[in-house]
């Protein structure tokens, strides 16, 4: 479900605007271009293909691409993304546990 959590020290946003694609990282003005045209929290070049595959494959409604924001600090990081994992899988279980096959 789209949501912002609040995991006491920091934050998951579900649903939150990922732009991904190749691009000339040098050009600061297309960089600005980007961010004032789709206003998102995160800018990769690896999602699109990862999704683009999928598609390939037919199992893009199968897959949860994820980015993630990280900080300096490794062991925060370990912490907080073993429980964005927990939350997530749980997630997933319970939209599975309410579908009859």
């Amino acid at each position: 479900m789209q949501n912002d959590y609040d995991f006491e020290s920091f934050g998951l946003s579900v649903g939150g605007i990922s732009v991904s694609g190749v691009w000339d990282t040098q050009d600061e003005d297309f960089r600005t271009r980007l961010r004032l045209v789709y206003e998102a929290d995160v800018f990769d070049v690896d999602s699109f293909a990862f999704v683009t595959e999928a598609q390939k494959l037919g199992i893009e409604k199968k897959i949860y691409p994820m980015d993630i924001i990280l900080s300096e600090d490794i062991a925060t990081n370990s912490a907080n993304l073993l429980h964005i994992v927990r939350f997530l899988i749980g997630s997933i279980e319970d939209e599975e546990e309410g579908v009859m096959e």
